[in-house]
Parts: structure tokens; C-alpha cells; sequence
């Protein structure tokens, strides 16, 4: 299986701050040439398909909440 993880490093996390004061994280994901998705989305024309996006949103919120010592619920959302 190719690997999922959507972030390489986390550059900011904090509890505080944020549009609306509840905390914020920050991550960032490298970009190479020979990422799984690239040989297939599209041949020719890579392009990193846009669900991976949504998922590193989903695997950066669940960190967040992790982080934070809020328990997961369900095997998806499991922190521990």
C-alpha cells in the first residue's frame, strides 16, 4: 500500500489563536516527482489529486485533537 501520510512536518501548533480563538496547526507536505498518485493522476500531466488535500486536513485535525488530549472516536478518529 502506498503510504497515506499527508504532512511531513508540523511547523506551527498552538491552543490559542486562530480566526476564531480556538487553536491553529500548520504542517507541510513535500512535494516530489515520484509520489504514488503522480504516475496515475494524470499520465502526462501530474497533478496531486485534490481528496489527498482533504485528507491531510482530516490527518491534521485528528492530530490536533490528539494533541490537544481530546479522546477519538471510532477507528478513523482514534488518537490512542
Amino acid at each position: 500500500y502506498p503510504p497515506m501520510l499527508m504532512f511531513d512536518r508540523i511547523t506551527e501548533i498552538s491552543e490559542t489563536g486562530g480566526a476564531f480563538d480556538k487553536g491553529f496547526i500548520r504542517a507541510e507536505f513535500d512535494i516530489k516527482p515520484d509520489l504514488w498518485f503522480f504516475a496515475c493522476h494524470f499520465i502526462g500531466n501530474p497533478i496531486m489529486p485534490g481528496c489527498l488535500g482533504l485528507d491531510a486536513m482530516w490527518q491534521l485535525t485528528g492530530f490536533y485533537l490528539g494533541w490537544l488530549g481530546e479522546p477519538g472516536k471510532g477507528m478513523a478518529l482514534s488518537t490512542g
